[in-house]
């Protein structure tokens, strides 16, 4: 740190020329050196200054001249459009009237032939067909003048179409040659900066050797920044993953238990259902075997003829009958309330099969992402422990800077002002 601030004071006595940097002949050849270029530097920027402020008032120049010449164009159309739609609808309003016009001679043709055969006939529908006749003459007149006043408009509004295309063109042509001679002055400020640049950039060639150590740091910095950027958000991605890992496995876990109990559940539910129907079958048996003997009987009973016992027995039987045929309505229902558990049993087998090879799967995917995501980690942790190693020996290297380090190696204090100097485009063109 002291060596740099001795530095800095040996680079202000140099360039301000005080006595603490001794007479002019002890300063070494590149110390004087320095300082003129760095004098012809400031020189050359501000020279470049005042032409990018002239070149910057042409652009803006040649874009308003832009705005201008569209404008212009769109105003143009816009005018030459309605003028030619005015045509277009005179057109329109001659192509009626013609057809009227035809219409009407064919009328007062026709109105003509009839009054001649009436006058040959003595008819007395003469002056009635005469009074037609000049109602048409009139309405044709009137057709025939409307006519010649709406071909006189269209010729009018076609000439002002020419018109505007001649004034349009001959505006373009105006514009476009202004645009021409803001072209040419640009053209001759670019060589002149070009030339200008390419002096200073041999002049700042001999600045960047000094600079080329803080780059190098900057950028080592920067780098090392975006390293710890970068690791930090992928442990922080990584933390993510491991959490959404240890949630898969809960609910793996969840989802193998409560499978487990609903499996249960439903053999529990079919094995009562396997139960019910047993216990129905026997007791179906047994009213099948009780109805076999009471038929057994009726039958006898039909031999004998008593019509008491007959009647008795055919009522136990018709009971005997609508009990089995409720008893097997109920196994029937127990059968079908048993099928829809085995089939929910096997769709939960299947369900939660599915699930589970999903959040097995699920598992290992976020296994294989948290392998990449660790091998990035210690790819991004070494890159960082070379780009540290790098930046302490650049410090280093700083560091060991002495009060004999070239004003060369300083930068440049900043402009005075706050932008391009103002003045008119006339005078910056003139200074060349």
């Amino acid at each position: 740190m002291k060596a740099r601030f001795a530095a800095l004071l040996l680079a202000l006595a140099l360039a301000l020329g005080s006595p603490a940097a001794g007479p002019a002949q002890d300063r070494s050849p590149g110390e004087g050196e320095t300082a003129r270029l760095k004098v012809e530097l400031a020189e050359l920027d501000g020279r470049i200054a005042k032409l990018d402020a002239t070149v910057k008032q042409i652009d803006g120049r040649r874009a308003e001249l832009k705005v201008s010449i569209a404008r212009a164009m769109e105003a143009s159309r816009a005018r030459i459009a309605r003028l030619e739609a005015t045509v277009k609808d005179f057109d329109g309003q001659i192509a009626k009237l013609q057809d009227t016009l035809e219409n009407l001679e064919g009328q007062r043709a026709k109105v003509k032939r009839a009054l001649e055969e009436a006058q040959q006939a003595g008819s007395p529908e003469v002056a009635r067909i005469k009074v037609t006749l000049a109602r048409l003459d009139e309405q044709i007149a009137s057709a025939q003048k409307e006519l010649r006043s709406a071909e006189a408009g269209r010729e009018k509004y076609k000439q002002a179409v020419a018109d505007a295309h001649k004034e349009s063109r001959a505006e373009l042509a105006k514009l476009e040659g202004t645009m021409r001679d803001l072209d040419g002055q640009l053209a001759k400020l670019h060589r002149e900066r070009e030339e200008l640049v390419a002096r200073r950039d041999k002049v700042k060639a001999a600045l960047a050797a000094s600079q080329a150590l803080d780059r190098e740091i900057a950028g080592l910095q920067a780098t090392l920044h975006g390293l710890d950027d970068r690791i930090a958000k992928l442990r922080a991605e990584l933390g993510a993953l491991e959490k959404r890992r240890d949630e898969a496995k809960r609910s793996l876990a969840e989802t193998q238990q409560s499978a487990k109990r609903e499996q249960a559940r439903l053999i529990e539910s079919i094995r009562n259902y396997d139960g019910q129907l047993a216990k129905l079958q026997k007791e179906l048996q047994n009213l099948e075997a009780q109805r076999d003997k009471v038929k057994t009987a009726l039958a006898r009973a039909l031999r004998s003829g008593n019509k008491r016992e007959i009647a008795q027995l055919r009522q136990t039987l018709a009971g005997l009958e609508d009990r089995i045929g409720k008893l097997r309505a109920t196994i029937k229902s127990v059968e079908d309330h048993r099928a829809k558990a085995k089939s929910a049993l096997a769709n939960a087998i299947r369900a939660s099969r599915d699930r589970i090879a999903k959040l097995e799967q699920t598992i290992k995917d976020l296994d294989g992402q948290l392998e990449k995501l660790r091998a990035a980690l210690g790819d991004l942790e070494g890159q960082r422990d070379k780009v540290k190693a790098a930046l302490a020996d650049a410090l280093r290297r700083r560091g060991g800077d002495t009060a004999s380090t070239s004003a060369a190696t300083l930068r440049d204090p900043a402009p005075a002002g706050n932008g391009p100097p103002q003045a008119s485009l006339e005078s910056l063109t003139g200074e060349r």
